[in-house]
């Protein structure tokens, strides 16, 4: 027992001494590395860069509104000429006016005179039986059918034994046609007139006449 005890105290000193000693001289201490001061501020620096370009590759560009201004309602000084409005028709003023309301000078229907026997103021012997004829030329647009257009009597003394009648003829426009009215002078003396002209429908155009003495 006294081997056994003797042991044991001599575990408790030796134990007491090496917890007595500096332990810190047994454990090779670990260096510190040394910290560059300017380590930080480049981490930030490179931090930021990297969150920049991230944030520019996924930010969706940024529309800026273009403002266009209206233009102005100032009016000018200057006054803007006024517009003229040209109607166009196939209607041209009327040339000539003979009796009955028979005119000459449209467009769709016209002629020109051209010759004429007898002559007017010829004589005639009263009861005599006589011929007139009239030289005239289309000079309308239209042409003349003799299934439309008509010579009708129109005004001072009638020798004809009829008062309208066929022209007999068709005539294109610039054409020329005859014009024949057989005639009886009256039985008294006198100057006798006698007005004609060519229809065609409800229009009169060509107006026509003859004058003759009766000794």
């Amino acid at each position: 027992m006294n081997l056994h005890r003797r042991i044991g105290t001599l575990l408790l000193i030796i134990t007491f001494f090496i917890l007595s000693c500096d332990v810190s001289s047994l454990v090779a201490p670990v260096p510190i590395p040394t910290t560059n001061p300017n380590a930080v501020s480049t981490i930030v620096v490179l931090t930021a860069g990297a969150a920049s370009t991230q944030t520019a590759l996924w930010t969706l560009p940024t529309l800026t509104p273009t403002f266009t201004p209206f233009p102005s309602q100032t009016p000018s000084s200057t006054p803007l000429p006024t517009a003229t409005f040209i109607f166009a028709s196939t209607y041209i003023a009327p040339t000539a006016v003979g009796t009955g309301g028979i005119v000459s000078g449209f467009a769709d229907f016209d002629c020109l005179l051209q010759g004429q026997f007898p002559a007017n103021g010829a004589p005639e012997n009263a009861g005599t039986r006589f011929v007139t004829v009239w030289s005239v030329r289309n000079t309308g647009t239209r042409q003349w059918l003799h299934s439309n257009i008509d010579l009708v009597f129109t005004g001072g003394t009638n020798l004809a034994s009829y008062s309208s009648n066929d022209t007999g003829a068709d005539v294109p426009p610039g054409s020329s046609t005859s014009i024949k009215v057989t005639m009886t002078a009256p039985a008294s003396s006198g100057t006798y007139k006698s007005n004609w002209s060519l229809r065609a429908g409800k229009t009169l155009f060509c107006p026509i006449s003859v004058t003759i003495s009766v000794p």
